[in-house]
């Protein structure tokens, strides 16, 4: 199972629409799709309208071995380990594990559990650099981290620092998110990553498309909300990318 964590240090970059709308890409395309939302505000879960009612979230399997991790299906293709508003406690206690190894590992364990049954595994990662970014970061074989301004730019760079720091050997590609040609700093950050790291860019721009905002509100994915919209087109293009996507070198 291939396994892709969306992040970046700073927050609001677009990692939820990408999970959310990549994973529906994906799972049109019949690939089997595991979502994980690792972040507390359960933003990914409220997103795909997720019953929790009886449901096991990520923290039933972070606190109990025993548990046999159940993703809760969304359609044929598409699954999900929803999260609810005790990851954040979740994440003080890693803090209090002995052996730090360990405590960054809990993610991969639990996704080990549930390898075979799925082609590709998208978390959606809180920001920040503690231990629930430091988890995803260790159970990721790929990393995609949206960036849209310089900001976005500059806590792309700290998920670097974090990568090179813990010794992981990651791959990872920056995503443009939230694209409008109009305004000049877009444009001047996409030639600028063009020209300083293109072998670690998507070609896929994801455009400014107001669709996407209503498609989330609505706790519908692109594709179900507006089909023929700029935002389902480039999250298709997108997926076909990661589909044809090989080994490339860490950031």
């Amino acid at each position: 199972m291939r396994i892709i964590s969306i992040v970046n240090h700073k927050g609001g970059v677009g990692k939820t629409m990408t999970a959310h709308n990549l994973g529906a890409a994906l799972a049109m395309k019949k690939k089997r799709v595991l979502l994980v939302d690792f972040d507390p505000q359960a933003n990914l879960t409220s997103h795909c309208a997720v019953q929790m009612e009886g449901v096991n979230t990520m923290s039933d399997y972070l606190n109990d071995d025993d548990i046999v991790v159940n993703p809760v299906e969304l359609d044929k293709y598409l699954h999900i380990i929803p999260t609810g508003d005790t990851l954040d406690q979740d994440s003080i206690n890693m803090g209090a594990m002995d052996d730090p190894q360990e405590a960054i590992s809990l993610l991969k364990v639990i996704l080990d559990r549930v390898g075979e049954q799925y082609d590709i595994c998208l978390i959606d990662c809180a920001p920040g650099s503690g231990l629930l970014m430091l988890n995803s970061l260790c159970a990721a074989t790929e990393i995609i981290v949206p960036v849209y301004d310089k900001d976005a730019l500059k806590g792309a760079k700290k998920i670097g620092e974090l990568i090179r720091l813990h010794g992981f050997t990651t791959n990872v590609k920056y995503l443009t998110t939230r694209y409008n040609v109009s305004i000049g700093i877009h444009k001047e950050l996409r030639e600028y990553m063009e020209g300083e790291c293109p072998e670690l860019l998507f070609h896929t721009i994801i455009r400014q498309c107001e669709d996407l905002n209503q498609s989330s509100c609505n706790e519908q994915s692109i594709f179900q909300y507006a089909p023929k919209s700029n935002g389902a087109k480039d999250y298709a293009a997108l997926a076909r990318e990661v589909m044809a996507s090989g080994r490339k070198a860490p950031l």
